[in-house]
């Protein structure tokens, strides 16, 4: 007995001819009906699919064969791409539409395994990959999980089976403003060694390895990262800004030089693209783009061609990131390995960041120091910035310049940028409370800024009689920093001045530290180190300086304070 006939089975046989007669139809039209061929695979429910998908997997491989006798022929007629895949995106949107997409890729990997794998083509196998991603979400991990014989018969992976300079280009392949293989953790892992490899030519001179890991490839993978977690990397572009650098910096520039007018404005940018509404900590690689960042700062490359915010800017922008974030990543951060690159590849900046806080900020410090005192090694320079200023023995070869007159250099700037950054920052009573700082990581301004005195008196001060009658560099820095602190403050200013920054000053200027002592390597002397009086300020900053405290009295120590509260 046969099936039953009804007037639904029999409109639905009727259907099911007309939507194949449609499918014979679209298909003759090739590449110029592809898209109409894709919206009717879509939305029609009655063809059969079974049948379409080998129609479309013939056709395809009648045009695969095509393009490579063309291409051994060196004829160009017929070696459009799209004319050859054009049968892939249709075999794709039935694979979507049906539920079918893990058994179609086995087809086609079945089908065209070199293909798909960059092998005979690499343009080919980019645009093939690209329709497959683009496809479905589901894809990507399907695909790196099909596998083909290796040379020696063993299955392999797909990840494992593509030539190393396919797996650079697809690496960085986009779609939609978003680079979603780089989410795949064999291809994150790949990036990853490439990076780990690279450091290590660098570490040791070799110099042919840029050939394998191109600087141009590093751009784009740091660009990809940025994309991926919607950073506006745009915004740091000169052609993004609506005023130039050169502008900015014409407009703000002062006596004092444009150097912190230039890290204001790059850190500006930075908080404008990271701050953005759509910015997601969750999917930024800070593995990858901090790898990438320290390689191109070490080959003395620029992260974009256009763009106004340096290489190591952004790296330690980044890093700060690194160091301070607290949501959960889809990645896991290997902060142990990121450290290991910077210390190997000798970015003190960039581990500072990374570490943060009061460590990160004795870092830099103790970075500024080693930047003119070359011989100094990292413990001495730190014994100097919080013990001791190691005046006699840093400056005993540097006695031949005393009467040259005082020049601003890096080292003074890197000075001036701390005092910016952990000093002149201070906009609140909370940044003076030790359970604040201590909680979210950041610096005690006082101690910050008692560190930077010290730092300024260890690059300037210099062994000279001072009986004799002659211009002395120590002095004349002293009253340069004084006049840029004044100007940087306000203090002239009763309106806008920075009272808090002003006590901060103050407190760690007039008062030392507990058990804070200058150890005299020299004399063996042990004394109460005074910054006001190592320095020589004059009378008139001092007085000045206490008068725009505006009677805070967090320019007092805190044993002071509750001394005179308590009555004793």
């Amino acid at each position: 007995r046969g099936e039953r006939i009804t007037p639904q089975s029999l409109m639905l046989k009727k259907k099911s001819r007309v939507a194949d007669l449609a499918f014979v139809c679209l298909v003759k039209g090739m590449q110029q009906m592809s898209p109409v061929l894709s919206m009717f695979l879509k939305q029609n429910i009655y063809y059969n699919a079974n049948q379409a998908c080998r129609v479309l997997l013939g056709i395809f491989l009648t045009n695969l064969h095509e393009y490579h006798q063309n291409k051994a022929c060196s004829s160009h007629i017929g070696n459009n791409i799209a004319d050859v895949l054009w049968p892939v995106k249709s075999l794709l949107t039935i694979a979507v539409s049906r539920n079918c997409i893990n058994e179609t890729l086995i087809f086609l990997n079945a089908a065209a395994p070199n293909d798909l794998r960059g092998i005979t083509d690499e343009d080919l196998c980019t645009s093939l990959v690209r329709l497959v991603v683009e496809a479905s979400t589901f894809a990507p991990p399907i695909l790196l999980s099909l596998t083909c014989p290796g040379k020696d018969g063993v299955q392999q992976r797909y990840w494992q089976s593509v030539p190393h300079c396919q797996k650079i280009k697809l690496t960085l392949l986009k779609i939609n403003d978003r680079y979603p293989l780089l989410f795949l953790r064999e291809v994150r892992a790949f990036v990853l060694d490439e990076m780990n490899k690279a450091i290590n030519a660098c570490v040791t001179g070799v110099a042919d390895f840029e050939q394998r890991v191109p600087s141009e490839w590093l751009r784009y993978l740091c660009i990809a990262c940025l994309s991926n977690s919607n950073f506006r990397w745009q915004s740091l572009l000169a052609s993004a800004n609506s005023r130039c650098l050169s502008n900015y910096l014409s407009v703000n520039e002062d006596q004092f030089g444009d150097h912190l007018n230039l890290k204001q404005h790059e850190n500006e940018l930075l908080k404008s693209a990271h701050l953005s509404s759509t910015f997601d900590l969750n999917n930024l690689d800070f593995d990858a783009t901090i790898s990438t960042l320290l390689i191109l700062q070490h080959r003395e490359q620029t992260w974009e061609k256009d763009c106004v915010v340096s290489t190591q800017a952004l790296l330690n922008y980044i890093c700060k990131l690194a160091g301070g974030r607290q949501l959960s990543s889809r990645f896991a951060f290997q902060g142990s390995t990121v450290m290991r690159n910077c210390g190997a590849i000798r970015n003190v900046e960039a581990a500072a960041n990374l570490i943060g806080g009061r460590a990160g900020f004795i870092l830099k410090c103790c970075h500024v120091v080693q930047m003119k005192f070359l011989e100094v090694n990292m413990e001495e320079a730190e014994f100097a910035v919080l013990r001791g200023d190691g005046r006699c023995r840093f400056h005993d070869e540097y006695l031949v310049n005393v009467s040259a007159p005082f020049e601003l250099l890096d080292y003074h700037r890197n000075v001036l940028q701390l005092f910016d950054d952990y000093v002149l920052s201070v906009s609140t009573f909370g940044d003076f409370d030790p359970d604040t700082f201590s909680k979210r990581g950041l610096v005690d301004p006082v101690f910050a800024c008692r560190v930077c005195l010290r730092l300024w008196h260890i690059l300037t001060a210099i062994e000279v009689d001072k009986t004799l009658d002659r211009p002395r560099p120590d002095l004349m820095a002293t009253e340069w920093l004084t006049d840029w602190l004044s100007h940087r403050l306000k203090m002239d200013d009763d309106e806008n001045r920075n009272g808090l920054a002003c006590a901060a000053l103050c407190r760690s200027a007039l008062w030392p530290a507990n058990g804070d002592y200058d150890q005299k390597y020299l004399t063996g002397r042990a004394r109460t180190m005074v910054m006001a009086e190592e320095l020589e300020f004059s009378t008139h900053f001092m007085l000045s300086l206490t008068q725009s405290c505006r009677g805070l009295v967090e320019a007092l120590p805190a044993s002071t304070v509750k001394k005179t509260f308590s009555g004793s």
